[in-house]
């Protein structure tokens, strides 16, 4: 079986393409997308449904999605047999977990358990909600449609697209409080724990071991239960808290390659040198500098 990437139906004219740049996509429409081949989304996904209704199988699990309500997608995510009303319109923005790590960065655990132990996926919005998502989209197209000389346009998109992100996450975090009847099986509830902790734990860098040790199991249950509740190892994302760290303090302090060693737990500054170098492609030095943007082939792991 063939699974389409969303690159595929952007260039193949299923989707219309509103704005692109290296961290997130937004698609003003979709309604050409063909049910003959599953399409693996890649990136988080978020998608507001204006008018109609869209249903289709999320990894193997049918969901449906109609006007006035809003499907958040982890990445990685396998989308097949879609079938929309006619008078379907929806619109959806891709991100990278990378700038979803830096736009989040003091909530991203919110967001994380809204995903991941409470897997929140098709939500209602209220008429505050959708209220807020149509003048959301409406200051953003006007943003985006300007002509292309207005100056810092990448920058205001980035900060309107970091806006509407903030708020979603307050009011998954007010529906996560407002779930009464949710209750979490011991293997979600050893999930949230552990990444409360790397929330939790300041920005020191820690081991898997470490972890299963403060959690009190196994190292073999941690991977096991990580795994089975995101797609990804302990070690991922540790890999993933850490990155963003790094990320955070090269290019928003202005702390010496020193400092951060020890900030962030790493044995001397050749070792983040290092540690630099084989997930962004360019030394700490470069990275700081902007230089690390213009590398194609950068080993970042996202």
């Amino acid at each position: 079986m063939n699974i389409r990437d969303v690159s595929d139906i952007t260039v193949n004219g299923e989707a219309e393409i509103a704005y692109s740049d290296e961290d997130f996509l937004i698609i003003d429409s979709a309604k050409e997308i063909k049910d003959s081949q599953p399409i693996r989304m890649g990136m988080y996904t978020i998608a507001v449904c204006k008018n109609g209704r869209v249903q289709g199988d999320m990894n193997g699990k049918t969901l449906l999605m109609e006007k006035n309500q809003i499907l958040i997608c982890p990445p990685n995510t396998t989308i097949e047999n879609i079938m929309t009303s006619p008078d379907y319109e929806c619109k959806f923005i891709c991100l990278t977990n990378r700038i979803l790590q830096a736009f989040l960065r003091p909530y991203i655990n919110i967001w994380n358990q809204a995903m991941f132990v409470n897997k929140m996926k098709v939500r209602d919005l209220d008429e505050r909600g959708t209220d807020f998502a149509v003048k959301f989209q409406e200051l953003l197209s006007l943003c985006i449609q300007s002509e292309a000389h207005i100056k810092y346009k990448k920058e205001v998109v980035r900060s309107l697209v970091q806006a509407g992100l903030l708020g979603l996450c307050g009011s998954l975090e007010t529906s996560m409080e407002e779930d009464k009847y949710y209750a979490p099986s011991h293997s979600s509830s050893t999930f949230r724990k552990f990444l409360d902790l790397l929330s939790n734990e300041g920005n020191m860098r820690h081991t898997v071991n470490y972890y299963a040790d403060k959690l009190c199991i196994t190292l073999k249950y941690l991977s096991i239960l990580c795994t089975k509740n995101s797609g990804k190892t302990a070690k991922e994302w540790i890999d993933e808290y850490t990155m963003e760290n790094v990320r955070y303090y090269l290019t928003s302090t202005d702390k010496s390659m020193k400092e951060i060693t020890d900030i962030l737990g790493f044995p001397n500054s050749s070792y983040l040198g290092r540690y630099v170098r084989e997930r962004f492609g360019v030394s700490p030095l470069a990275y700081r500098n902007g230089k690390g943007k213009d590398i194609k082939k950068a080993k970042e792991k996202r």
